[in-house]
């Protein structure tokens, strides 16, 4: 019994080193990887019913797009295609996420963090599409539906309503 009491004295004082180690490994592995998380939720000033100036801005533009697109001329459906994308790429920006491109940034996100995380690639490929295809033809249908997808992302960030 003595000899499970010595050991067990010696034991102790490395174990509680030990596990002092692990929490302080923890806490710094924590403290690092904190930047790389995206900042997607909403900030108590960006909650619904709150209209920031740049959220304001963010509905008008979202508005015109919607005007363009109801236009229904080819051109028109594959502009506001275009500005939706970079209206999204905007807010993914704001939001803290880095990269040289719209692509760079959703690759940062993970599709359980963003219910509308598919149809926000979807409607990425269609507007890649229409800017590197000249010869790609946009349907009303297909410009409804990206354009919906859009939406999606902007209803779930809470940018418009």
């Amino acid at each position: 019994m003595d000899f499970l009491f010595a050991v067990l004295k010696l034991i102790k004082p490395i174990l509680i080193v030990f596990s002092i180690i692990l929490f302080g490994g923890t806490v710094y592995a924590a403290a690092k990887g904190w930047k790389y998380r995206p900042h997607l939720a909403t900030h108590s000033s960006r909650r619904k019913g709150v209209l920031t100036v740049r959220k304001s801005q963010f509905r008008e533009q979202w508005e015109e797009i919607l005007k363009k697109l109801a236009s229904g001329s080819h051109d028109s459906l594959k502009v506001a295609i275009v500005e939706a994308d970079r209206l999204v790429d905007t807010i993914l920006k704001d939001a803290g996420l880095e990269g040289e491109h719209m692509a760079d940034r959703l690759d940062k996100l993970k599709p359980d963090e963003l219910v509308s995380f598919n149809r926000l690639w979807r409607a990425h490929r269609v507007r890649n599409e229409v800017v590197h295809s000249p010869d790609f033809e946009i349907t009303a249908a297909l410009a409804e539906q990206t354009i919906e997808d859009y939406g999606a992302f902007l209803k779930e960030t809470h940018v418009i309503d």
